[in-house]
């Protein structure tokens, strides 16, 4: 590979050639990554020449210019592609932000969330405690560990406390039906 040594001394005329020769090439080329949007092609090509510039690639080596030329608009297409998608992908979200399911399925779930941490902070301590950390996904034996009792101690608290959590919360039947208790 020939190297230019000073970047800053490329050719302008020796890039206007190659700018002249493959930019529609490249174009094409990037047509197919980018479902044929002209704009979008042409704006990842002039990136890859602004690079080619700038970097140390002789512009005297067209077999250089030119695989430098596609493997970086290649690669600017599929970041392109990404980006697009992950805007898809946040609008679609957004919409279902916006909806009015959206908005109820938020407040019924946040007012659960109120009601059972409510039913919660009434019950005993040690109970308390116990389904805290379970809801927090700790397991039995961590549960024992952590609280410093043994493991029939807490199934025992953690029956007592679901016991008490149903009655508290009997007229709220939906919440048995989310899987809440």
């Amino acid at each position: 590979m020939i190297l230019q040594k000073n970047r800053n001394h490329k050719d302008a005329t020796q890039f206007k050639i190659i700018f002249d020769d493959y930019f529609e090439i490249i174009v094409r080329f990037i047509l197919k990554y980018v479902d044929n949007d002209l704009k979008i092609a042409q704006d990842i090509a002039q990136e890859g020449f602004i690079e080619l510039w700038n970097s140390e690639i002789s512009l005297l080596n067209d077999t250089h210019c030119k695989g430098f030329l596609y493997l970086t608009s290649k690669n600017k297409a599929l970041n392109v592609i990404k980006h697009q998608r992950v805007k898809k992908a946040y609008l679609n979200n957004y919409h279902d932000f916006e909806s009015e399911r959206f908005y109820q399925n938020q407040v019924i779930e946040e007012e659960t969330r109120f009601l059972v941490h409510k039913a919660i902070n009434k019950l005993p301590e040690q109970s308390k405690k116990v389904i805290l950390l379970r809801l927090e996904g700790y397991k039995q034996e961590d549960i024992a560990k952590e609280l410093n009792i043994s493991i029939d101690t807490v199934k025992y608290h953690r029956k007592q406390a679901y016991r008490m959590l149903r009655k508290s919360l009997k007229d709220l039947a939906w919440i048995n039906i989310l899987g809440l208790l």
